[in-house]
């Protein structure tokens, strides 16, 4: 396990405790500290700074092809289809790929309700295993 120092903890926002076992200490604090208004909350911390859009028929079609935000300079997609949407599985992991790492995507059951009201999310990923950074993602409908 790698030992962070306090100037990599803030600026990760998370210490892995071991695999798949993150805190989200400084950024969650300040994410839920800064916010205004309520928090669709996540399988993998706060909700991210995106913008989700109302609209769309998720159950129908999905959600188009979605882009997270820039972290370390690369992004990552992602896009769910209707019938993910319509199982709304919250124990479902969607894997998103990019230069050689992963990040793990997982919805909560309440995410998944505001997808089939055609009401878009904003989360996070999961942390790469390869050093733990995590990036903003925005689920709308198409």
């Amino acid at each position: 396990m790698e030992l962070l120092t306090r100037r990599h903890f803030v600026a990760r926002g998370f210490v892995c405790l071991s695999q798949g076992v993150c805190l989200l200490g400084f950024m969650n604090w300040m994410l839920s500290a800064c916010s205004s208004g309520s928090s669709s909350g996540g399988a993998y911390g706060v909700s991210s700074s995106g913008n989700p859009m109302p609209g769309g028929n998720c159950l129908a079609n999905g959600t188009p092809v979605e882009t997270t935000g820039i972290t370390e300079s690369h992004t990552h997609t992602i896009a769910l289809s209707a019938a993910d949407i319509q199982a709304a599985n919250p124990n479902a992991v969607f894997v998103t790929s990019s230069t050689g790492h992963t990040h793990n995507v997982q919805l909560t059951a309440q995410q998944y309700t505001s997808l089939q009201a055609n009401q878009g999310i904003a989360i996070f990923t999961g942390p790469a295993i390869t050093d733990g950074h995590i990036h903003s993602l925005t689920l709308n409908c198409a």
